[in-house]
């Protein structure tokens, strides 16, 4: 954000503009703070929640072979929660859909498509199957 800041106020003063930024800069944008601020805490939510899911899943294959029921049932569990914060995480990037176009830099913008392509190609769901009780 310093940097941004600085662009800013090098921009006031010399009164011209600044390579790369025209007037209509995202980086402008008297709501640039809390955009910064809601994308970096969207990103490490988003990030917490595919390492648990990650996490999960060497578990999972860990107990592939598991033959007993309580064990197949935690197994059931941990698929359904690593189903979950996948679910969850799709969520988050989606919402990146509500942020208007002209209000991101060009990096930010495909950084954000990037993201939500690779979340997107994980599937609707890690795991099928009825979770068994």
């Amino acid at each position: 954000m310093k940097f941004f800041n600085k662009i800013r106020h090098i921009k006031r003063q010399s009164r011209t503009i600044v390579p790369g930024l025209d007037q209509n800069s995202p980086l402008d944008d008297p709501n640039r703070e809390a955009l910064e601020d809601r994308l970096k805490h969207d990103s490490q939510n988003a990030t917490t929640l595919l390492r648990e899911m990650y996490g999960l899943d060497i578990k999972i294959w860990g107990g592939r072979y598991a033959t007993d029921d309580d064990d197949r049932r935690r197994i059931e569990e941990m698929k359904h929660g690593a189903n979950a914060r996948l679910a969850e995480a799709r969520m988050i990037v989606e919402g990146w859909d509500s942020i208007p176009r002209d209000s991101c830099t060009r990096d930010e913008r495909d950084l954000m498509d990037s993201v939500r392509k690779a979340i997107q190609a994980a599937g609707e769901t890690r795991y099928s199957g009825k979770r068994k009780r």
